[in-house]
This record gives C-alpha cells, sequence and structure tokens, in this order.
C-alpha cells in the first residue's frame, strides 16, 4: 500500500512538471514575466487588511541587480573632472570640483534625473545623499599613494610654519594649540578611511612625518617643563630669600639686644669699681663716726669747771670738727646716683640735726659757765 502511495506521488509530481516545461517550451517568455510581474503584498493590521502595494522585483535575488544594470545600461557619462559610477544596483555621480565651479557636475545630475522619468524610473530621493570628500585624493587604482603624498607635502609645510613660529619665540600652550589645529588636522584627516589599507611604503612615510611633528612638541614640552622649573626654583628662592632677610633681621634684633646688655654690664662693672673705691670713704665715715660717739660719751660726762673747760677745748673742737668731715663726705657719697638713697638722705639729715643740737649744747655750757663764774 506505502510503495502504490509514493509511485502516486511521483507520477502526479512528473506530471506537474511535464506540464510547466510544456508551457515553457509554447511560451519562452512566460519565466520572465512571471518573475517581472509586480507581486501583490497585502498589509494587514490587527486582523484587518490595510492595502495591498506591488513590491515590483522580489529583492534579494541575484537578477535584480543584474537586470538594473542591463535596464541602465545607455546611460553613462565619463570625464576628466566628472562621470557616473555604477555598482550593481546603485549609482554615484562623481564630479572635481574646482575653484566653485560645479556647472558640469550640476548637469550630469540633471540629465540623470532627465533620463530617469523618460525611462519609468523613479529615484528614492530618502535614500540619496549629497557626499563632498574634502582633502582625499582617490585615484583609478582605488589606492592611497596619491592621497598620502599630498598628505605628506601639506604636513611638510605647516611643519615648516610651526618651526618659523619658533623661530620668533611662540612657547608654550600657543604653539601646541597651533600644532594641535593645524599641524595635527592636516597630517591626520581621513584616518579613519585610509589608516588602514594603505601600503606599507606609505605607512613609514606617514610615520617619520607624525615623529618630525613629534619632535617638534617633544622640544616644546621640554623647555616648557625647563621653564616650570625654573620658576618653581626661583619661586623657592624667592622664598628662602625671604626667610633669610627674616633671619637677619632677628639676628640684627639679637645682636642690638646684646650690645644693650653689654653696655650695661659695662655700666654696673663701672659703677661696681666706683662702689669698691667708695668703700674707704664710708671705713673713714664709720671711724670718725666711732670717734665722735665716743667723744661725746666723754663730753656728756660730769667734772668740775676746769675738768669741762678742759673737755671744751680738748674734745668738743675735734668733734664739731669730725662732725663736718662727716656731712662734707656723706654729702659727696649722696651726691653719688648709686649711693643717693633715701636712708642716707635720712642719716645726712639727722647728722646735721645732731650738729645743730651739738652746738647749741656747746654754746649753753659755755653761757652757763660764764654765768657760774
Amino acid at each position: 500500500m506505502a510503495n502504490q502511495i509514493v509511485k502516486t506521488t511521483q507520477s502526479l509530481t512528473t506530471a506537474a512538471e511535464m506540464r510547466e516545461t510544456t508551457k515553457m517550451l509554447m511560451q519562452p517568455n512566460a519565466n520572465w514575466e512571471e518573475y517581472l510581474t509586480p507581486a501583490p503584498l497585502a498589509i494587514a493590521i490587527m486582523g484587518e487588511l490595510v492595502f495591498i502595494c506591488s513590491t515590483g522585483v522580489p529583492q534579494g535575488t541575484v537578477l535584480a541587480p543584474f537586470l538594473f544594470t542591463l535596464y541602465t545600461a545607455d546611460f553613462s557619462y565619463s570625464t576628466s573632472s566628472c562621470h557616473l559610477q555604477k555598482f550593481s544596483d546603485d549609482s554615484a555621480a562623481v564630479g572635481s570640483i574646482t575653484d566653485g565651479d560645479d556647472t558640469e557636475y550640476r548637469g550630469l545630475i540633471q540629465d540623470f534625473v532627465d533620463w530617469s522619468l523618460w525611462n519609468n524610473l523613479q529615484i528614492n530621493a530618502g535614500k540619496t545623499k549629497e557626499l563632498v570628500y574634502l582633502g582625499v585624493h582617490l585615484n583609478n587604482n582605488l589606492d592611497w599613494t596619491h592621497n598620502t603624498d599630498a598628505l605628506v607635502k601639506k604636513g611638510n609645510s605647516r611643519l615648516f610654519l610651526l618651526r618659523r613660529l619658533r623661530s620668533f619665540g611662540v612657547q608654550g600652550p600657543l604653539l601646541r594649540t597651533f600644532h594641535d589645529s593645524v599641524v595635527g588636522s592636516a597630517i591626520f584627516y581621513g584616518i579613519v578611511c585610509w589608516s588602514s589599507s594603505i601600503t606599507n611604503r606609505d605607512r613609514k612615510r606617514m610615520d617619520r612625518l607624525v615623529s618630525k611633528a613629534e619632535r617638534e612638541i617633544q622640544d616644546v614640552d621640554t623647555v616648557d617643563t625647563a621653564r616650570s622649573e625654573v620658576d618653581s626654583c626661583e619661586s623657592q628662592v624667592t622664598k628662602y630669600r625671604n626667610k633669610v632677610s627674616e633671619f637677619q633681621s632677628l639676628i640684627s634684633k639679637a645682636e642690638r639686644e646684646i650690645q644693650d646688655v653689654d653696655h650695661k654690664i659695662h655700666q654696673t662693672d663701672a659703677n661696681l669699681r666706683d662702689l669698691s673705691g667708695r668703700r674707704e670713704v664710708v671705713a673713714d665715715v664709720q671711724s670718725k663716726m666711732r670717734r665722735v660717739v665716743n667723744q661725746l660719751g666723754v663730753l656728756s660726762g660730769v667734772g668740775n669747771v676746769a675738768e669741762l673747760q678742759t673737755r671744751h677745748l680738748v674734745l668738743l673742737e675735734p668733734v664739731m670738727k669730725v662732725m663736718e668731715e662727716m656731712t662734707t663726705a656723706l654729702g659727696r657719697i649722696t651726691g653719688e646716683e648709686l649711693l643717693n638713697t633715701e636712708g642716707i638722705k635720712s642719716l645726712l639729715g639727722r647728722m646735721k640735726r645732731n650738729q645743730e643740737q651739738l652746738k647749741c649744747l656747746v654754746d649753753a655750757k659755755q653761757g652757763a659757765d660764764d654765768e657760774y663764774y
């Protein structure tokens, strides 16, 4: 039973193929008509039919770009400055614009639009872009040799300007800004496009150019680093100079204080020497005071008239003389600054008063003696 079903299916398949083959033999263009006939495509949203559109030639097939190339083969354009480039089902109008003159390029675009209208082709404006290739050199070999030549030439000219600026004394951030904006922009322009596909020879040329530019900048960085170090050293020197000045002022102040102390020491030493010289005077005063006290004791004793007269003549006059000498000596002592104290002044005053009282006492005794006789 199973074998019969398989045989029946194979016979039906063979019959269908035979009918298709017979149809193609009778109608040779049937396959092309079937392929080129717009296939309807139904769009449904949430189960409801929205619209039906034609898909045209099926996308992703091998014949689609081939048929497009055949269909557009009658339109071509190629000059030294402008041409139409085709690849598969894409086309690009390329023009070299010099001094802002794009007449030929705009004419090619207009001719292509007119040809598309005459041949029932609709240009998709959403997928059409106009690109400007700035500073990139393309050749027929699709390599980057010409572009590398242009980059090396432009980079060397920009490096010359950089060296000229250095000769004029321009340094630091201004020179680095010029390198980044003028030299670097010329050397590395379009590097994303050509860096992975240039030849080894061109790569070595670009490496040498980049190395020269880096050396120029490294020299600038070295000079900047040296200047920053010099500025730092100068600031430290200034700081240390300020500290030295501060220490010098402190030393000068200490020297002045030492001089003041030395002067006071010398003055004190002189006063001490003067005081040691005055000790003899003080000792003499003390001995004279002791003599006065002894003589006053003798003078105040009781005796007869002859003895009193003798005491008056023998003792009173020397006592008065000693008192005067003591007063004079104490006057000299109290006249000095070192011994000019309140105690010595008070002692001098008492001695003067005692001298006056003693004189009064002597005068009184002399009057009494005169009355007695």
